[in-house]
């Protein structure tokens, strides 16, 4: 995505962290919407043979059991 956004050719919705560089030297401009409830769909990808560590499977057990919660 933000290849896509950073060449002007689309729109993103992005943690600001995730793009501190960008937005310090003004590829990206952050655009504040006035919306009060912003769900947003989460997904996990990972290793298919690599070990999870137990905290690493709480937060997936956490994000799996917030799932269709508002």
């Amino acid at each position: 995505m933000r290849p896509a956004t950073t060449i002007g050719t689309g729109y993103s919705l992005l943690s600001p962290r995730s793009v501190e560089l960008e937005l310090e030297t003004g590829r990206l401009h952050l655009l504040d919407l006035d919306c009060h409830t912003l769900n947003r769909m989460i997904t996990i990808i990972r290793e298919k043979n690599r070990y999870i560590t137990p905290a690493c499977q709480k937060l997936i057990d956490i994000i799996q059991n917030a799932k269709g919660t508002s």
